[in-house]
């Protein structure tokens, strides 16, 4: 997309230079998604309900997102982009189980 800064860090030290770099601060916050097992079962489960209570907006002007990568050694596929928001959302699975996780939605793909 236009106007996104993108690495890919081998590191967890380089990807942390990466986001200061990006963010032009030294300040930076990091957030993931959250597990809270109710029986400590780790299994995937695919079926599970949204509370809709749970849906927040994540402020702040700028973002950088990091995802891990397939490969036989840790990497991390980061970008940042300012068009763009971001939301904290709460599931929960059939079990009990709940999650916090991290949605962001690219509001211009066009170019």
């Amino acid at each position: 997309m236009e106007g996104e800064s993108k690495f890919c860090a081998t590191s967890l030290e380089s990807m942390v230079e990466f986001n200061m770099m990006s963010l032009e601060t030294r300040d930076v916050h990091a957030s993931s998604t959250k597990v809270n097992e109710k029986n400590n079962d780790a299994e995937i489960k695919p079926s599970y309900s949204v509370s809709l209570t749970g849906v927040c907006v994540m402020g702040g002007e700028k973002l950088v997102v990091c995802h891990t990568q397939q490969y036989p050694y840790i990497v991390f596929y980061c970008h940042a982009t300012r068009k763009r928001k971001v939301y904290t959302v709460a599931l929960e699975w059939n079990d009990g189980t709940k999650l916090e996780v991290i949605a962001v939605c690219h509001l211009d793909t066009s170019k």
